[in-house]
């Protein structure tokens, strides 16, 4: 529907479903700015939609990662070597760089802008969906801005279920920075292609948590496609182990140096 309504997202698309909502360290995302939402009184069952806004994954097309102003792990992304279509299509939603400070201006698809033209996209399609219901189809009880996320709620029969929908920029392949990672030795040799496990990356729309962070430019590289695949090879043990950490986590005053998704990882 927000394709038909205003032809920016990809007209085939892939969508990465993740089980838990982003607060839950689905996402590598600061989940205390992320709105209060909790299991039982707010929701019965929680989901991550990650949407590509932008996908690219033709291997002809250049890409431009500069990380030049970013902490480790984030980037700008420049729109400057696309084509004419892609720049009249997402022009107005980048920032430019100055030309009196930065020896290669360009545009630089801002994460921010991307951020609310999604909210407002996503709010008019349930409005339309409101105003024509249709039957079999879920209730929507709310839709929400959370720092660069949309929330929704929706009832289906008694069941109610979160999904935090993430706007993203999705690739194929790996990233250069990164190249060296698949070269070592992994828990998960011979369990899990290499194919699978690195066949893709994102850039969700967060930037760092230190000075150096750009919120009009700086996107987080993102590793959830190949993190489901590792999730297979991880004991079961292991897993419950996680989610009692992340129990006590909650219990917690917001810590602000280690978060669900930080635990997570370290699983």
């Amino acid at each position: 529907l927000i394709q038909k309504q205003d032809r920016r997202l990809p007209i085939t698309n892939e969508y990465l479903l993740l089980s838990g909502g982003a607060r839950e360290g689905a996402l590598d995302m600061d989940p205390y700015n992320l709105g209060d939402y909790a299991w039982g009184p707010d929701y019965d069952l929680d989901f991550t939609l990650l949407v590509p806004a932008l996908k690219l994954h033709d291997r002809s097309q250049p890409v431009a990662l500069d990380m030049r102003n970013c902490d480790a792990g984030h980037t700008w992304l420049s729109l400057h070597l696309f084509d004419s279509t892609t720049l009249a299509r997402w022009g107005e939603l980048c920032c430019a760089t100055d030309t009196t400070t930065d020896a290669d201006p360009g545009l630089y698809l801002s994460p921010t802008k991307v951020a609310n033209w999604f909210f407002s996209a996503v709010t008019t399609v349930i409005e339309e969906i409101r105003n024509h219901p249709q039957r079999g189809l879920p209730r929507v009880e709310r839709v929400e801005r959370n720092g660069n996320i949309t929330t929704l709620l929706l009832t289906a029969g008694t069941c109610r279920v979160l999904y935090d929908l993430v706007p993203v920029v999705s690739f194929r392949g790996w990233p250069a920075v990164a190249q060296a990672w698949p070269n070592w030795s992994h828990f998960w040799d011979g369990k899990v292609t290499e194919e699978a496990a690195v066949g893709g990356f994102y850039l969700i729309p967060v930037c760092s948590r230190g000075g150096r962070g750009d919120v009009e430019r700086e996107w987080r590289l993102c590793f959830s496609r190949t993190e489901v695949q590792l999730k297979k090879c991880i004991p079961a043990p292991l897993l419950q182990a996680f989610q009692a950490c992340k129990a006590v986590f909650q219990l917690l005053s917001q810590p602000q140096a280690l978060g669900p998704y930080q635990l997570w990882t370290l699983m």
